[in-house]
């Protein structure tokens, strides 16, 4: 029986992840101050990023609670409907030397509150809370 596990390690200094598969282990770790990006691509932001028609320009539309391509047209339900088949790549952290992905296949709200957590806690050095 194979074991896989992830183990994420967040302090104000670091972020370190530690993938364990079998007797694999790959450890990861990334110093708060060389850290360049900690995303969270969801839903919306594939969304946004989808490319429209070359002559149609983006529209910058205030959120309505209807999801909207670049363009301002809704998004069809066909694509909503595939998106929730489609399971989200997890938080992705980078810096120059270094690149790491975690919580692959959670559910999109829980991925959200682990992503403005691990932002909290490695942003706490910096600002008072």
């Amino acid at each position: 029986m194979e074991r896989k596990a992830t183990i994420v390690t967040v302090a104000p200094a670091f972020l370190r992840v530690e993938e364990r598969d079998g007797r694999k282990k790959r450890l990861t770790e990334i110093p708060a101050d060389e850290l360049e990006e900690l995303e969270l691509p969801t839903g919306k932001v594939t969304i946004n990023s989808a490319e429209t028609r070359k002559k149609v320009p983006k529209i910058d539309l205030p959120d309505t609670g209807v999801p909207r391509l670049p363009d301002g047209r809704p998004v069809p339900r066909i694509l909503l409907s595939l998106m929730k088949l489609v399971r989200l790549p997890g938080i992705m952290a980078r810096s120059d030397s270094a690149c790491v992905q975690f919580g692959t296949g959670l559910p999109e709200d829980e991925l959200r509150y682990l992503h403005a957590l691990v932002k909290r806690i490695l942003t706490s050095g910096k600002e008072k809370w």
